[in-house]
Order: C-alpha cells, then structure tokens, then sequence
C-alpha cells in the first residue's frame, strides 16, 4: 500500500489550518464552537477556489501558452490545477464562504468574522513557512545576507535570496496576536476584520518589493498584489473617514 507523498507545503498547508481549528477551541464556547468549525471548513473551502481562481487569472497568459503548446489534456489541467495559489483570491473566498455560511445558519455574521478573522493571518503564517521551504513567492536576489537553494523548482538555485516568505510568515504571525487581543476586548470585535486588512494590505505593499518570482501578473509598475493592496487600503479608510464623520454629526444632533 503507497502512501501519499505530500508537499513541504501541502504539509505546511494542513497545519495551519489545523491551528485555526485549535485557536477557535480556545476561544469559543461549546456550541459557538460546533457552529464556527462548520464555517471554517466552508471558508477554508472557499480561500482554496478562490486562490486558484485569481491565480488562473493572473497567469492566464502562460496557462494559455502552456495548453496550446503542449496541448489540452486531463494531465495538463490537473497539472494546472496543482500549480499556484493568490493570498488575495483565498482572502476573498473564504469570506464570501464565512458570510454564506452564516446566512445558513442563521449565526451572527459580525460576530463569526470577528472570531474567525485572526485564525487567517495564522494559518497564512504556516503558509509562507511551507513557501520558504519548497522555494516559491522567493525573495529578491542579495549579495549580504540570505538562502540559497540547491534542489528548488521554483526557486533560481545556488543564489543568495531574500528570505521575503519567513518575513511575512513573521509578520502573519504578529497580526494574528494584535487580533487576539482585539478578540479578547468585546468593544473591539467588530473592527477586527478591518484591523486586518489595513494592516496587511500596507505589510503587503512594501513585501511585494522584495519579491523575485515574477509569474505574479503586473500592470505597469506594480504586482497585482499591490494593486489589490491600494484598493483595500482606500476603501477601509474611506470606510474610517465616513464612520467618523456619521459619528461626529449624530453626536452634534443629540447635542
């Protein structure tokens, strides 16, 4: 009987959602707990079509080369299938899937996403961990300091690279304890989604320009990641902005 030979990153993968699992059990009371596991099976579901949807996206151009060159096939699309993943197509899945689910259940949708929230920057965290390891989403090439990978088939070998994965598992992880924290104070739930955002969509801007791979899509200057970054970034604090102004005018007609 063969066992199935999994990835450093496949691997990398299943642990972090696993620790999603174990952070909900901590912090959430029985019967929120059963509810909040069917709802994360959904959205880690979700983040998974979605990453692969933008991903297609993204490098529909070499995907498009790749099948008329060596031709449509069951193999070829599986093989595609099994390529890349975009953070920010999993993001978006997995909370298009968050918010279906609730709608299902009947659950408190604020209250699911607040909860649920900090358990992606921990899982992302795994993620990147495996991304260092196999040697995809590599960093910039470096005289000074960095990895260098001698039986990688994404990564360029035997050259000095910024180690921009562990960098951002790093910063993954630093998010998801200003998160718990948010989690922990029940006044400050319903701004842990948009905590999130903000800071990574600005953390992720500048990674980008330590990015080496290049099969991430541009538009002019910038990584579609970039691009995906300033948008979230201007419609949170125009969200902030609004939510200021409503709150200063109500306080001034109650006055």
């Amino acid at each position: 009987m063969e066992i199935m030979d999994i990835s450093p990153y496949g691997l990398l993968g299943i642990l972090g959602f696993i620790s999603g699992f174990i952070y909900l059990f901590f912090v959430c009371k029985n019967r929120e707990f059963q509810d909040l596991i069917y709802v994360y099976t959904w959205a880690g579901i979700g983040a998974m079509l979605g990453a692969k949807v933008l991903y297609v996206i993204v490098d529909y151009k070499r995907i498009n080369y790749f099948l008329i060159s060596e031709g449509v096939s069951f193999e070829n699309i599986i093989s595609i299938l099994n390529g890349g993943f975009v953070f920010y197509g999993g993001l978006a899945g997995a909370l298009i899937a968050t918010i279906f689910s609730c709608q299902y259940l009947q659950l408190n949708i604020n209250k699911v996403v607040a909860l649920i929230t900090p358990a992606m920057p921990l899982a992302h965290t795994f993620g990147r961990i495996g991304c260092a390891i196999v040697g995809c989403c590599y960093g910039i090439e470096t005289e000074t300091y960095g990895v260098i990978y001698e039986n990688s088939p994404y990564a360029p070998l035997h050259t000095k690279l910024f180690p921009v994965q562990l960098i951002e598992a790093l910063g993954n992880f630093v998010i998801f304890l200003i998160l718990i924290i948010l989690v922990s104070k029940k006044k400050y739930r319903n701004k842990v989604l948009i905590t999130y955002l903000y800071m990574y969509s600005i953390f992720r801007f500048f990674l980008e320009f330590l990015r080496g791979d290049i099969d991430r899509g541009f538009l002019w200057i910038l990584s579609t990641s970039q691009w995906i970054s300033i948008i979230i970034f201007v419609i949170i604090t125009l969200h902030i902005i609004f939510s200021k102004n409503n709150s200063k005018n109500g306080d001034e007609l109650n006055g």
